[in-house]
């Protein structure tokens, strides 16, 4: 359940601009970037709030696994649901990196552009 986290750290790294602390994030990757779902959501979220996180970022396949979650706990917190790795990297850094990936009708996205937001 740590390959968004992973890949986040890393151009995090690259980018040398620290991820948020406000932030929490789980979801596996594939090799072409999709955000795949995982399990145990309630516990990791409930686990989040309880580390004062205020913003936690899902597979947007476990969006329906938040309704588990105390009415208290979902209105504390902001959900972000991703697709894609894309996703996740402009939530995490909206003003250091342009992200642009092509629409492409069958769904695969054979490369997207990450670049240095010149702004």
């Amino acid at each position: 359940s740590a390959g968004v986290a992973i890949v986040a750290t890393l151009v995090s790294l690259l980018l040398g601009h620290p991820i948020p602390t406000e932030f929490a994030m789980t979801g596996e990757i594939t090799l072409r970037g999709r955000v795949l779902p995982v399990g145990g959501v309630r516990d990791k979220v409930l686990a989040a709030h309880h580390a004062n996180i205020k913003h936690v970022i899902l597979p947007a396949r476990n969006e329906c696994t938040i309704e588990e979650l105390p009415a208290e706990v979902r209105e504390e917190l902001r959900f972000s649901f991703v697709h894609r790795i894309w996703d996740v990297l402009e939530v995490l850094f909206p003003d250091k990196l342009v992200v642009q990936v092509p629409e492409v009708n069958s769904g695969v996205v054979e490369r997207a552009v990450v670049q240095l937001n010149s702004a």
